[in-house]
């Protein structure tokens, strides 16, 4: 079976039944639309594999940065989406950012600058 490994840092695509996924950087999708795979894996977004594991995401320029080390990001404003909490928190090291609300990302982040 055709899977999908996510080579930026987000990917938005509509699943098989329709509802909007947020996929972040080397998640696995398990399925894409033709549209979306053709435009996400032609656009570099996205890359094919056939069952087994894909593989460590591939990295991009920026990801050497020390987990913490904020001296070129810049923080979120507080009423920014949720995508964006979620590569900054990724980006700072904090681990499964997929599955937290933006309350609990933006906790995150605190908790991580308060040590």
């Amino acid at each position: 079976m055709t899977a999908f490994q996510v080579t930026c840092p987000l990917v938005v695509a509509k699943d098989e039944s329709g509802a909007v996924g947020y996929w972040y950087r080397g998640a696995v999708i398990p399925w894409l639309s033709e549209t979306d795979r053709l435009n996400l894996v032609n656009g570099g977004m996205v890359e094919e594999f056939d069952g087994g594991n894909p593989g460590p995401a591939p990295s991009i320029a920026g990801d050497e940065k020390v987990p913490g080390n904020t001296t070129e990001l810049e923080r979120p404003k507080n009423a920014a989406p949720k995508p964006e909490w979620a590569e900054y928190a990724a980006r700072r090291g904090i681990e499964g950012v997929e599955g937290m609300s933006k309350d609990e990302l933006v906790a995150a982040v605190n908790a991580l600058d308060a040590q």
